[in-house]
């Protein structure tokens, strides 16, 4: 079996969706596109308590697991709930290794530009932290040429989109790992309903990309649903 860290370096489109009471989770990963190898859990206020115990009981999923504990005004009990999930990686403000158990990756929020730009170069830097996501559109371009995609030792990161344009945006940039971002949007209830759609498209867009940057590659990563240019 691949370990978490092989397995996140296969994943190419995450989705970044909104948790709160009542939400259910097992409907919602199977409203995902197959090509979403990882899923981060973003709490609110009022989350934890039945959460919880939904999460831990959930079954074993091909998915990675996660969640963003990193806004601590959002949900201060969230470092809490990994104690008790214990899920495959966290979204930290600073990296705890060997932290909520000794096999969890830690992913990084990074600012961009409009953040002073340090940032990126800090987070990708970084030894402890194993991912990034990058929130700012105008980081994609720095972040190709700080950790290069195409450089096996580069650290995995994924630009955090929420349409189909910022999608196209990110990978004319160079960008070959995408983060849906459901926070703005309709978060689980649609989820329910049926795969997003504008998703499917940002992924199929990913595939293409990936196809276009390995073109020797007889058998990869492809997105459900993809066709041959």
């Amino acid at each position: 079996m691949m370990g978490l860290s092989d397995r996140l370096r296969q994943t190419r489109l995450l989705a970044v969706v909104p948790a709160g009471p009542g939400d259910d989770w097992a409907k919602a990963l199977a409203g995902l596109p197959p090509s979403c190898g990882a899923v981060v859990m973003t709490p609110s206020r009022g989350w934890a308590g039945g959460l919880g115990a939904e999460l831990a009981a959930m079954p074993t999923t091909k998915r990675l697991l996660g969640l963003d504990v990193s806004d601590a005004d959002g949900a201060p009990d969230g470092r809490a709930l990994a104690e008790a999930v214990q899920p495959d990686f966290v979204i930290e403000t600073a990296p705890t290794p060997g932290w909520p158990h000794q096999w969890a990756l830690h992913g990084l929020w990074c600012a961009g530009p409009s953040g002073g730009g340090l940032g990126l170069g800090a987070a990708l830097a970084n030894g402890a932290a194993d991912f990034c996501l990058i929130a700012d559109a105008g980081a994609v371009s720095q972040a190709v040429s700080l950790a290069p995609p195409g450089v096996a030792a580069s650290k995995p990161w994924f630009a955090a989109v929420g349409s189909v344009q910022e999608a196209r945006e990110a990978i004319a940039a160079g960008a070959t790992r995408l983060a849906w971002h459901w926070a703005a949007r309709s978060g689980l209830l649609g989820l329910r309903r049926h795969p997003d759609r504008d998703m499917l498209k940002a992924s199929n867009l990913l595939a293409d990309a990936w196809r276009r940057l390995h073109p020797d590659a007889a058998l990869g990563w492809r997105a459900a649903g993809s066709r041959p240019a």
